[in-house]
């Protein structure tokens, strides 16, 4: 559809198909586009549409939004990290850019920080747990720990 975008931070650009519908007799799909911050909404959304209106579909923009990406030389980002390193006694972790949507852009200087981490003491059994996915689960000791590490991180972010 011609909005195709690998971005070097963030990946590839997806879209997925979530919702299918008939009204009226007229078939309706809701779609969910992910791509990093290169990408500027309001011009992707015209090709979009540009590219839709050939194939004699009909766009209607639910909601839209650039994307959303904390600079990781942010201050409140490196003290996370430090937080991070300073609970857990790890000093070598893998960050991770999240290819997603993400609630952090309506707080501001926020990132989002997830509860599932390979190799760490928040890991969980090979076969579970991948995210979004039918089997998506965290353990208890796994919910517990990352509650842990969010509570420890907020307070030292407070100093």
């Amino acid at each position: 559809v011609g909005i195709e975008n690998d971005d070097a931070e963030f990946g590839r650009l997806t879209m997925t198909n979530g919702m299918i519908d008939i009204v009226d007799s007229r078939v309706s799909l809701t779609f969910d586009l992910r791509f990093g911050k290169e990408i500027k909404v309001d011009k992707m959304l015209k090709v979009l549409e540009a590219s839709l209106d050939k194939m004699g579909f009909d766009l209607e923009i639910i909601s839209a939004d650039n994307a959303y990406a904390i600079d990781t030389e942010n201050e409140y980002f490196k003290r996370y990290i430090e937080a991070y390193k300073s609970y857990t006694g790890e000093e070598n972790i893998n960050l991770r850019i999240n290819a997603g949507s993400t609630y952090a852009k309506c707080i501001g200087k926020a990132c989002e920080v997830g509860t599932r981490y390979k190799g760490t003491r928040l890991s969980l059994p090979n076969g579970h747990g991948n995210a979004h996915q039918p089997d998506e689960n965290i353990s208890i000791d796994g919910l517990l720990n990352a509650m842990e590490i969010i509570i420890y991180s907020v307070a030292e972010l407070c100093k």
